[in-house]
């Protein structure tokens, strides 16, 4: 007798990506859906540009322990999970360091949920964790977030992908007239390998600059190191915002 097979979409594995092909929008992704327009947008639909203007702050006023991500206030009880520190620079395209830039993470807590209202998985929330931080470079373009490993996670519409550990950021400075978006991957992962936004990648040159590199850090947590270089060859891969 012949084995039974589903032709339903969320039955289906995800598909390697081709080489070249981008990826444009991933079913399931609610917030993503909603943004992605099912038409070609007209002349009176878009918003009119402006310049940027020359005062576009060169400073960003951030609280301290803003980066420290393993509690949702100072004296409050410590998150759920591995304590990991991710830490890295952000560079030009020369290899020079880019001071005051703002950065954003956002994660998943230890069981693989976010803190959002679209996320309805029913994995349960951790009280002690928000799952957001903020930093700004120094001078020497280095940057440092404090925060709890996340785990991987069922993808909604499909019964067959979760999506590995992974880590969001999101770049914001003088001088860069978008703000730019990317994640970074754990090294080891076998689910690296299976993830479709993963596989979207060029090559693999693309895929390991995207991984980040683990050692042992001072105090015992593991910590991964992650540089985002914003242009030239060896530019960071970016997903649109």
């Amino acid at each position: 007798m012949a084995k039974a097979t589903t032709t339903s979409r969320a039955a289906r594995a995800p598909r390697p990506v081709k080489p070249g092909r981008q990826l444009k929008r991933i079913e399931g992704y609610a917030v993503q859906n909603k943004r992605t327009p099912s038409r070609r947008l007209g002349k009176l639909d878009a918003t009119p540009w402006q310049t940027l203007g020359p005062f576009y702050p060169h400073e960003f006023l951030i609280e301290p322990g803003e980066n420290d991500m393993t509690r949702i206030a100072k004296g409050k009880p410590r998150a759920k999970g591995e304590i990991i520190d991710v830490v890295g620079r952000v560079l030009d395209e020369d290899g020079r360091p880019v001071r005051g830039c703002l950065i954003e993470a956002w994660q998943c807590n230890a069981a693989g949920r976010y803190r959002h209202a679209v996320d309805q998985s029913g994995i349960p929330l951790d009280p002690n964790f928000n799952g957001v931080g903020r930093t700004v470079t120094d001078e020497d373009g280095r940057y440092r977030f404090h925060t709890i490993k996340p785990a991987a996670y069922p993808v909604p519409g499909y019964d067959s992908w979760k999506r590995p550990r992974h880590i969001h950021f999101s770049l914001y400075a003088a001088g860069i007239l978008d703000r730019l978006i990317t994640q970074m991957y754990f090294p080891g992962e076998r689910l690296n390998r299976r993830d479709f936004m993963f596989n979207a990648l060029p090559d693999d040159r693309a895929r390991r600059a995207l991984t980040g590199k683990a050692s042992r850090g001072a105090r015992g947590a593991t910590t991964y190191t992650f540089d985002m270089v914003l242009r030239g060859s060896r530019e960071t891969p970016f997903f649109e915002a």
